[in-house]
């Protein structure tokens, strides 16, 4: 429609983060090395100026909100601290700046919230060592994922997640792997023992007519055909998996 921006008047929105853009969780590719790392840095980077460009929004790093503004009651905007990078430490610096707005969108991230009595730092809960991530001051509390790492990643939640449990079982409750397979077969056999009542209660069911599931298994398949899908999940998902950045960048 031969539109521009400055004729709608939109000046869209701005991102603020409380890391730098090398920081932000956009790839989900390891980073246990420093070339690993650097070249993470390169993705992340590269996706947010792509987001940028597509979506038409500002970014503003080391930010942090600090409180709301109100005038006559409304929002009027948000007042941010600047933060500093030490590491993987995030300190509040002094200086603050305001925001203007009267529109503020809070994302869901990996901050996580305040609770009585759980000592914090930094925005992430304070822990008495990394290896441990045991509360500070608390002998039983432990805390994995996001309230300690402050990352909002899926799968660097679950791999911090898996490996403090793991510990936890081994060093605080005395739990081993050949614990586990015990457990798990003593539990095998009070199945097998059931297995017989369970297979009557089944049996007593009542299911769907043959004719019944035979015509949603053929309306199943058909969809399947109309959508391209050729039964074989593993392959289907290799022929549409759209190419990642990480294997495009040198």
């Amino acid at each position: 429609h031969n539109l521009t921006l400055d004729a709608l008047g939109l000046k869209g929105c701005t991102l603020y983060y409380r890391r730098r853009d090398v920081d932000m969780p956009l790839t989900p590719m390891l980073v246990d090395t420093e070339e690993k790392l650097g070249k993470a840095r390169q993705i992340r980077q590269k996706v947010l100026e792509n987001f940028q460009k597509k979506y038409l929004f500002r970014f503003e790093p080391c930010s942090i909100p600090e409180e709301l503004i109100l005038k006559d009651g409304h929002l009027s905007g948000m007042r941010f601290r600047r933060t500093l990078i030490d590491g993987e430490s995030l300190i509040p610096a002094d200086d603050t700046f305001d925001v203007n707005s009267t529109m503020i969108v809070s994302s869901i991230g990996s901050i996580p919230e305040q609770i009585p009595g759980i000592p914090t730092v930094n925005g992430v809960f304070r822990i008495k060592s990394a290896q441990s991530c045991q509360i500070h001051g608390l002998y039983n509390v432990f805390a994995v994922g996001n309230a300690v790492t402050g990352k909002g990643n899926i799968n660097e939640s679950v791999r911090h997640g898996r490996e403090i449990t793991e510990m936890i079982m081994e060093n605080f409750l005395d739990w081993h792997q050949e614990d586990y397979e015990n457990w798990h077969r003593q539990t095998s056999v009070k199945v097998k023992q059931h297995m017989n009542e369970i297979i009557e209660v089944i049996e007593r069911q009542k299911f769907l007519p043959e004719s019944v599931i035979q015509g949603i298994l053929q309306r199943v398949e058909s969809l399947q055909e109309k959508a391209g899908y050729s039964g074989d999940f593993v392959q289907w998902i290799k022929d549409h998996t759209p190419p990642r950045l990480e294997n495009m960048i040198e």
